[in-house]
């Protein structure tokens, strides 16, 4: 503040006595320019150790997206599955005919399973439907376990009951889910991943 004062007074001094005001604002501008604060950068060393800490944290970020990548896709596959199981059951009562599904299991994408009426009918538009594992990346069907040592599943038109109950199990990385048939033909998850209880 009294820089400034002391500025405001030398102009004053300067056009009261005529003498050369040009030299006093040279003065004036010089003692700004060395007030002024000067724009701060980044050094070298600043630098890198921001580097270093993004790429910590970077790498400390990406098993954990790995993880949650793979509960998605899970929890994507088991929902499918689930979604699918429920429906040919509806499909059997309503239709008042068997339906089935049948599993082939297998690794990754080389896996699938069918629903279609039992016996087997002529496709009407509906049925049969096929899905395909390679819809589901990084899910594995590894096993389907139904009664009587079959991979398939059948719903009756009664209630939509079940006969030969058990488990189609899904695999990946770091999850497992089993899909449940039981014998009143009520189909549940359950499983390693998050959301659902354990089997």
């Amino acid at each position: 503040m009294e820089g400034h004062l002391y500025l405001i007074e030398k102009c004053r001094s300067a056009n009261k006595y005529k003498k050369k005001s040009h030299l006093y604002f040279y003065e004036i501008k010089k003692w700004i320019d060395m007030n002024r604060p000067q724009s701060a950068g980044f050094t070298l060393i600043e630098l890198m150790i921001v580097i270093t800490i993004t790429a910590i944290l970077t790498a400390l970020s990406v098993p954990s997206f790995s993880v949650t990548l793979d509960n998605q896709r899970i929890f994507g596959a088991a929902e499918a599955v689930l979604s699918d199981l429920r429906w040919a059951r509806a499909e059997a009562i309503k239709r008042n005919k068997k339906v089935r599904v049948t599993f082939t299991p297998g690794s990754n994408s080389n896996w699938s399973y069918t629903i279609d009426t039992y016996p087997l009918a002529t496709s009407d538009g509906v049925l049969p439907k096929t899905v395909d594992g390679s819809d589901f990346p990084s899910a594995t069907l590894s096993t389907a376990s139904f009664s009587g040592g079959v991979a398939y599943t059948t719903f009756d038109p009664v209630r939509g009951i079940n006969s030969n109950n058990g488990t189609a199990t899904i695999d990946s990385d770091h999850y497992s889910a089993n899909v449940i048939v039981s014998p009143l033909g009520r189909v549940r998850i359950c499983g390693t991943m998050g959301g659902y209880a354990a089997c």
